[in-house]
């Protein structure tokens, strides 16, 4: 088994203001052996959401966000698996 690596994300700017939050610009960063951390080349966004509006509005408005973490979570699951198979395949 191998250690997975320590990952974090660097906030840097909101791009855009959301129903329940906002979305942020940032940079991933990776732990070092040393403790420190390490820019990484790699942006990402990053949605920060408010549980209180949540709890408060999820019923009232389209937008569902529980049903976007699941969509969030798929994505993410269905590219590790494609970046897994293009790895076994070189």
């Amino acid at each position: 088994t191998t250690k997975q690596e320590e990952r974090a994300y660097w906030m840097q700017r909101t791009i855009r203001e959301a129903i329940y939050g906002r979305v942020c610009y940032g940079v991933v960063l990776k732990k070092q052996p040393s403790g420190m951390w390490e820019v990484t080349g790699e942006k990402c966004a990053v949605k920060e959401m408010s549980w209180q509006h949540i709890r408060k509005e999820r019923d009232r408005l389209a937008e569902d966000p529980i049903k976007e973490v699941s969509a969030m979570e798929y994505l993410k699951n269905w590219h590790e698996q494609r970046q897994q198979q293009q790895q076994q395949q070189q």
